[in-house]
């Protein structure tokens, strides 16, 4: 069973958001170790900044961003 988390790479000057659809957090933290996934949503988030961040499975074909990940 797959649950969609939370994941943010922060570069100092700002940070970088997505979704990702994975069984469990430790398979993301294996394939993306850069990323650090979150257990709930910041304070800050709103329903206009939730819809702006990307979505992924974890089988998907990752884009230039998620390769520098690894």
């Amino acid at each position: 069973m797959t649950q969609e988390y939370l994941t943010v790479y922060d570069y100092g000057s700002g940070a970088v958001w997505q979704y990702i659809k994975a069984s469990s957090k430790d398979e993301i933290a294996a394939k993306y170790p850069k990323l650090k996934v979150l257990d709930c949503e910041p304070d800050w988030f709103d329903q206009e900044f939730r819809g702006r961040i990307r979505k992924y499975n974890i089988g998907d074909v990752p884009d230039e961003f998620l390769s520098k990940m690894t």
